[in-house]
């Protein structure tokens, strides 16, 4: 295509007309549809959206302990995505220890196909993985042309900063043009590790990585639509950590998102995350700072589809599934603050300023009736707004005890229906053992 390409060294130069022929051609508009044909969700339209994360541990938070994750444990993922208001995106939550670890990813995609009622993504693995998942989308969807038109599965290709792809990735990204499935470019650089340690050289060399991924996937199928992630990190260099909560997180997300922009490109990534272990303070605090500088530049997604931000503990520990409940109403705050509010005669009120007077009061007003629901935001439990006694005599709960009592109130009905007619659910059944099998072989 024009590109100079050392095949001894395995080097590939780009020019910069070939970044831009692809800059101009591939799509960037789009929308991604959860499997039962449910409402789709659509990457730029200004509603702000969680996605939930996937790891193979599962924090306890009330107890105080970490675990592998379970098939049961995925389950349960499952019913609290569909059950929160703003998720939109459902992962598989955690890695299910039962089968083989080369099949974590098709058993995860094998539930959220068949239970989910968002849209969803999780990990791919590996090339053999991906042909198993793709012919899982192909049954969901109704064929090939169906799952080219729904967009129902997207892949995150992760460079191995600096400036290289694993095999593995190139292979599955070769896959998903076939079916125009949508590609999430995210480099995890670190600055400090895999990157310069000043942000603006971190920032250089995501970017670098971002555009190589995006001519690729112009060169291996034009049609296929492409997403900006800002996943740029801080390396802490006295422990050898990410972290994931520090102020250069969300300067980076902002910085990137600015590039983004530019380029004429969809946005997520990496924020309202943090390093505490626990759900204290820290936690809450580091996660609203970085959230709410993300949704200032622009952003209407935290986190990207299937990984990132509902609730992940710590820098990458586990997930809790209270966290994520927490984290849910937390949006619904920010929500509200990028809202803004109206201004006009009527939300100005001067005539009825005038005419309450001095020492006057608004409360029984029509006005105050007809403006107050969409003016004052409203928790949804998990946050109250009780005075002390009430809040003693209530019994002293923390906002990790009312999730946990949300929490049992979503799974009172565990375990969840499928969301697809029974001939679908047995042909994904059918491909999930298929891939055991092999793996069982190998």
């Amino acid at each position: 295509a024009g590109a100079a390409v050392d095949f001894e060294q395995q080097v590939v130069q780009i020019p910069a007309s070939l970044v831009e022929k692809a800059l101009a051609v591939l799509p960037k508009d789009f929308s991604v549809t959860p499997a039962d044909g449910g409402p789709p969700i659509h990457l730029g339209d200004g509603d702000l959206k969680l996605s939930m994360d996937c790891s193979d541990q599962i924090v306890e938070l009330s107890q105080d302990r970490k675990r592998r994750g379970t098939q049961e444990d995925v389950l349960k993922g499952i019913m609290v995505a569909n059950a929160l208001e703003n998720v939109r995106l459902a992962s598989g939550y955690v890695l299910p220890c039962e089968v083989p670890q080369s099949v974590g990813d098709v058993a995860g995609y094998q539930l959220l196909f068949t239970y989910a009622r968002k849209a969803v993504a999780t990990w791919i693995y590996s090339a053999r993985s991906a042909d198993h998942i793709l012919e899982m989308a192909r049954v969901v969807a109704g064929g090939t042309e169906a799952l080219k038109r729904k967009k129902l599965l997207t892949y995150f290709a992760e460079p191995v900063s600096p400036l290289r792809y694993a095999p593995h990735t190139l292979e599955i990204m070769c896959k998903m043009a076939q079916f125009e499935c949508p590609i999430y470019l995210g480099p995890m650089v670190t600055a400090g590790g895999s990157g310069p340690v000043t942000l603006a050289g971190t920032l250089a060399l995501h970017n670098a990585e971002i555009l190589h991924g995006l001519t690729l996937t112009y060169l291996l199928n034009p049609r296929q639509p492409v997403i900006y992630s800002c996943h740029a990190h801080v390396l802490d260099l006295r422990r050898g950590t990410i972290q994931y909560g520090a102020p250069e997180q969300g300067l980076l997300a902002a910085a990137a998102s600015q590039l983004a922009w530019k380029q004429g490109l969809v946005v997520c990534g990496n924020v309202m995350l943090s390093d505490s272990n626990t759900a204290d303070y820290q936690a809450g605090f580091e996660a609203g700072a970085t959230a709410a500088y993300a949704l200032a530049a622009g952003w209407d997604m935290l986190g990207f589809l299937g990984f990132g931000t509902l609730g992940v503990v710590g820098a990458g520990v586990g997930h809790s599934l209270e966290m994520a409940i927490m984290q849910d109403e937390a949006l619904s705050y920010l929500k509200r603050m990028v809202a803004s509010f109206e201004v006009n005669e009527d939300t100005l009120a001067l005539d009825l300023i005038r005419e309450a007077g001095i020492g006057g009061n608004f409360l029984a007003e029509p006005h105050t009736a007809k403006h107050m629901r969409q003016e004052l935001w409203e928790p949804g439990g998990i946050f109250p707004r009780l005075d002390y006694a009430a809040w003693a005599e209530g019994g002293s709960k923390t906002a990790l005890d009312r999730a946990e009592e949300k929490l049992a109130e979503v799974l009172r009905d565990y375990p969840p229906e499928p969301v697809l007619e029974p001939d679908k659910v047995r042909k994904l059944q059918e491909i999930r053992e298929l891939a055991e099998v092999e793996a069982a072989t190998q």
